[in-house]
């Protein structure tokens, strides 16, 4: 009787447990090539972008791609009185009677990707993003009476990120990297970094931080799991002002090059039999059934 009892409750743990893999409910990929929020205190303005948006979430599986043939657009800043010399700023600069100051930004094909595959949220297992903005120029400038000068200067042949998304059984992965080609960047009018062709830095590489003023290369940003869902965001290049003044105005926003993204929302009580878990369950279920036959027989 005790040994009848005992395969009871070992046929009963072999299905209970059988499949207890966690499971992933869907992956979503997105991307951008260009976004500008950048405004002056008290000036209204209004965003650039985001440009050749695209974005995907399975199941099932898709490809979506996205472009803009070419981009031009300049954001005027406000325009201020008076001496208005900015300090915290690496120079600074008498910028007369009459200053304007705005925000200009050029580029040639910008073209986006995002994907993933998968038929059905069970069997989804990897996404990717990427965002490639070519012919890129952007300049931060003040003009006095019709002289022009610059407060920032960026060129680029080509800025690109990418981002991936795996899911292997219970792992997941996310990561992403940038890629930079002919790039040139100054402030202030001195240079602070030049790349050639085909061109990487390491993660969150910050070439420039003083008086509000904030430049970051290959941007990585992870949110961990929080609610079942992790997401990474990758950034060819992020420029980022935080009350920086400049031709008497104070500005605040973002410049945001080239962004992908990954996101994986996992359900933690849904249940995905792997392969080697459904012969434990076929053998639990026969067990069980064997018991009874023998109880019934006995009876």
């Amino acid at each position: 009787m005790l040994v009848r009892q005992y395969n009871l409750l070992l046929a009963v743990l072999l299905v209970a447990t059988a499949g207890s893999a966690q499971a992933t409910t869907s992956i979503t990929t997105s991307a951008f090539g260009l976004h500008n929020t950048v405004r002056a205190l008290g000036v209204a303005g209004a965003d650039v972008g985001p440009l050749a948006e695209v974005s995907g979430t399975t199941s099932p599986g898709y490809a979506v791609t996205g472009e803009v043939l070419s981009h031009s657009s300049q954001t005027g800043l406000g325009v201020a009185f008076g001496d208005t010399s900015a300090p915290g700023r690496a120079t600074s600069f008498d910028l007369g009677p009459l200053v304007s100051t705005s925000l200009n930004l050029s580029a040639g094909l910008i073209a986006t990707a995002a994907n993933a595959n998968g038929t059905t949220p069970l069997d989804t297992s990897s996404g990717d993003a990427s965002a490639v903005v070519n012919n890129f120029n952007l300049g931060l400038v003040t003009t006095t009476f019709g002289t022009d000068v610059p407060i920032i200067t960026l060129s680029a042949t080509q800025l690109r990120s990418q981002t991936q998304v795996q899911r292997t059984g219970i792992t997941s992965s996310l990561s992403g990297s940038s890629e930079f080609t002919n790039l040139s960047l100054a402030v202030d009018g001195f240079s602070i970094i030049t790349l050639g062709s085909n061109a990487s830095v390491a993660a969150n590489h910050v070439v420039y931080n003083l008086g509000g003023l904030s430049i970051v290369m290959n941007e990585q940003v992870s949110t961990g799991v929080l609610g079942g869902i992790e997401r990474f965001v990758t950034n060819a290049m992020r420029i980022s002002f935080n009350n920086y003044l400049v031709g008497g105005q104070s500005l605040s926003g973002d410049v945001i090059i080239a962004q992908s993204a990954g996101q994986m929302l996992i359900d933690p009580g849904a249940v995905v039999p792997e392969p080697a878990t459904w012969l434990q369950m076929i053998l639990g279920f026969g067990l069980v059934g064997l018991l009874a036959r023998r109880k019934l027989r006995v009876a």
